[in-house]
C-alpha cells in the first residue's frame, strides 16, 4: 500500500555555486523521503552537475528511526553514478541529528553530512 503524501517539498537553487535545496514541510518517513528523491531524479531536477545538494527538515515531522536507515543507503547505493560527486549535507533538529551522525560513521561512500542549520550546510558545501 503507497504511503500518503503528508509532506510538502519546496525548491530553492544557487545558481552561482550549483547548490540545491529541499525544505519539507509537514510529515514524512523514510518511504517519503525516497519518494521526493526518485520524483526528483525522475524530472531532472537532481543532476550530476550539481555540486551540493542541501536537504532541511527542520520544518517538517520526520518519523524516520534508526531501523529505516538501511533503506536509504540502498538508495544511495542505486544512484550511487548520480550521487557520487555531489556533497549531501542534511540539515535536521538537535534531537534528530544523532541518527544521521551513526549513518555517516557507517557509509563513507558518498559525501554526506549532517548539519543543524542551513547556514552551516551552505557553508560546507561552499567549500
Amino acid at each position: 500500500m503507497e504511503e500518503k503524501k503528508t509532506y510538502s517539498l519546496e525548491y530553492q537553487k544557487d545558481e552561482e555555486n550549483k547548490i540545491l535545496i529541499r525544505s519539507f514541510y509537514g510529515k514524512l518517513g523514510m518511504n517519503g523521503v525516497i519518494a521526493s528523491w526518485e520524483d526528483d531524479i525522475k524530472n531532472n531536477i537532481v543532476t550530476k552537475d550539481l555540486n551540493a545538494i542541501i536537504t532541511d527538515f527542520t520544518n517538517s515531522e520526520n518519523t524516520v528511526q534508526m531501523s529505516d536507515l538501511g533503506e536509504i543507503a540502498a538508495f544511495y547505493d542505486k544512484n550511487f553514478e548520480l550521487f557520487k560527486d555531489i556533497k549531501l549535507a542534511v540539515v535536521i533538529d538537535t534531537p534528530s541529528v544523532a541518527i544521521l551522525l551513526l549513518y555517516e560513521d557507517q557509509n563513507t561512500k558518498l559525501n554526506h553530512k549532517a548539519f543543524t542549520t542551513v547556514e552551516a550546510a551552505m557553508n560546507w558545501c561552499i567549500i
